[in-house]
């Protein structure tokens, strides 16, 4: 069942799902025709009188309320309103009410219009599914920490951005020396692990060294001494894990003396493995269930399971898998890694007696559209909200114009692409950003986003977003607005007498908002050419290169809002919204500790879920 805020015509009803979480909250939903901007029709459900109210209103003159007693059982109202002919059809339940309204002129584009703080429009959906997507901010999973970084010694510093190369001592000098020398200046370290004193080769390694200055050894013995006298090998999970509390950068590739040196780069290049910031395992692609590389973060660390070593459940819950190119065939084996599989539904929420499945959600990358000189903003939202995108694994990432360049290029968090850096050209950052974007992020969904804005990312990960090509949290109407917003913002202040063509019958989301793109859709506008795309207004551009190819801007999902700053009468009108605007530095934090809150009131009312990463749950 669609989670629909406003569609297109009464072609098929819309079907809804009203809840108060407050006992004297207003349940209402009104029918509004945008191109008049007025409410033709409205339904109030009085729970305290057990009554539902209908009326409708022609040139400003509500009629007289049609009254029907009803009893109301549990805190959601669920049904579908339709309109047939000249009647509108309200059906609940157990009731069917019919209102006959105004003759329409014409099919009218409608809306549904609430108090968002007591009022959810939409599906059925059970009412612990959307805060279970929060999973990694309760804090059983947010305060855990791996046992890599636990051993870590406290003076040595996190893991930066970066790719060491792990290798397992066996030995052969002349297969070492060959490896080191084709791959040494592909990754900013290369890590050679001596299982045991007796076979450092002290001269060896420091020739080695000297040669090569981003080889480092360390010891870890891996041998145990029985009772008996015997020697034997250990390779346990403290083994492996305190070879990843000796890690300096932040992700590792395995090897050995077989590894391809053309499959080793073109794994390091295709997935960028020397800068990427996110959670990720990568596979084999001939067996997908072998492990090539995999990233260290604060959950990372290894368990034993049936006699092999593997990623821990809840590491493995919320890491992007990649299959790639094959690399090395015995290398996971010389770690004794055994096989891992990603599963669908890696999470399971327990509640009582009751168990709710997780599933796994779709990469997302947030494009932030900055400009060089608005990097305090940058900052601010690093400090802020991007943290809590980094903890839910999303990839973030501003966008500046630098005309300079010939081709995009990917600066620790900053995306530099080859359009002037003004507002004239806003259209031009927005199709080398997406075209960029999918080939270095390569993300299922992209939310493009402006730098005044703040994202309340748990709201965030509460918004199915998988479900849409194409969405954002408001709809802007050609036919309903005069469009000079350019006027005072263009570089060149000559464009700022222009009027710039608009379809009056093309919808399009509003770029102030938010909206996203799904991998269909930025590849559609990659596809297509920057002089068929541009215009003035970069949302509108979107908005109609989007309804070209099927994908027209219908419909609001209304777990995906946002609010503007002026609008704003107390902190509760933040619960709701996912985006809000900011209108300066200062306003970014208040607002952010403010949603802050928010959230943990949230996670604290919920406090009772534990949560199960074994596969024996999911299934």
């Amino acid at each position: 069942m669609d989670r629909v805020k406003i569609i297109k015509s009464f072609d098929k009803p819309l079907r809804f799902s009203v809840s108060a979480v407050d006992k004297g909250a207003r349940l209402y939903m009104s029918v509004v025709d945008s191109l008049a901007d007025d409410v033709i029709f409205h339904v109030e459900f009085d729970k305290e009188a057990g009554q539902i109210s209908m009326k409708d209103r022609y040139s400003g003159v509500w009629s007289k309320p049609q009254l029907e007693d009803f009893a109301f059982k549990g805190g959601t109202i669920k049904g579908k309103l339709s309109l047939k002919g000249e009647t509108f059809v309200l059906e609940l339940k157990d009731l069917k009410l019919e209102f006959p309204c105004k003759k329409l002129q014409k099919p009218i584009l409608w809306n549904i219009y609430s108090d968002f703080r007591y009022i959810t429009i939409g599906d059925d959906e059970p009412v612990t599914t959307s805060p279970s997507r929060r999973w990694r901010f309760f804090p059983e999973h947010a305060l855990r920490t791996g046992i890599g970084p636990r051993l870590r010694p406290l003076q040595s510093p996190e893991e930066k951005l970066g790719l060491t190369a792990l290798y397992l001592w066996n030995g052969d000098e002349k297969s070492l020396r060959k490896l080191v020398g084709n791959v040494h200046t592909i990754v900013d370290e290369f890590l050679i692990v001596v299982h045991s004193t007796r076979m450092l080769k002290h001269a060896f390694f420091v020739s080695l060294q000297s040669e090569f200055f981003n080889v480092r050894t360390v010891i870890i013995d891996s041998l145990m001494v029985k009772g008996n006298g015997d020697v034997e090998k250990v390779y346990g999970s403290l083994f492996i894990n305190k070879i990843i509390s000796e890690v300096k950068s932040r992700n590792v590739i395995l090897t050995d003396s077989t590894t391809d040196i053309d499959g080793f780069r073109a794994v390091v290049s295709n997935h960028r493995l020397r800068s990427r910031s996110d959670d990720f395992i990568i596979f084999d692609a001939r067996k997908p269930t072998s492990v090539q590389a995999f990233s260290i973060g604060r959950f990372t660390h290894f368990v034993e399971s049936d006699g092999r070593l593997r990623l821990a459940p809840e590491d493995l819950a919320h890491r992007h898998p990649i299959v790639a190119e094959p690399m090395t065939s015995g290398a996971r084996l010389e770690w004794n890694i055994g096989e891992m599989e990603i599963r669908d539904h890696p999470v399971t929420v327990l509640d009582r007696q009751r168990k709710l499945k997780v599933a796994r959600r779709g990469k997302l990358a947030i494009l932030v559209v900055s400009c060089k000189r608005n990097r305090h903003k940058q900052q601010a939202i690093r400090d802020t909200w991007a943290k809590d995108a980094r903890l839910a694994n999303i990839d973030l990432c501003f966008v500046e114009g630098h005309p300079e360049y010939s081709s995009p290029l990917l600066f620790e968090d900053r995306l530099l692409v080859p359009a002037p850096d003004t507002y004239e050209y806003l259209s031009h950052k927005i199709w080398h950003m997406v075209s960029a974007a999918l080939q270095i992020f390569k993300a299922d969904h992209y939310l493009k986003l402006d730098d005044d804005c703040l994202v309340n990312i748990q709201k965030l990960l509460e918004f199915p977003y998988e479900d849409f090509e194409y969405v954002g949290s408001d709809v802007n109407l050609g036919s309903r607005t005069a469009f000079d917003w350019h006027r005072t913002a263009v570089f060149n202040k000559q464009l700022g007498e222009l009027i710039f063509e608009i379809n009056p019958d093309q919808t399009w989301f509003d770029g102030q908002g938010g909206y996203f793109l799904s991998r269909k859709a930025a590849e559609i506008m990659a596809a297509s050419p920057l002089a068929e795309y541009q215009h003035m207004l970069e949302d509108y551009a979107t908005g109609r290169l989007m309804s070209r190819n099927g994908l027209d801007a219908l419909a609001l999902n209304s777990k995906f809002l946002s609010i503007r700053d002026i609008y704003i009468k107390d902190d509760r009108d933040y619960e709701s919204a996912v985006i809000s605007d900011v209108g300066s530095v200062e306003r970014t934090f208040e607002i952010y500790e403010i949603i802050s809150k928010l959230n943990q009131k949230t996670l604290e009312a919920k406090g009772r879920w534990r949560f199960d990463f074994s596969p024996e749950a999911a299934k």
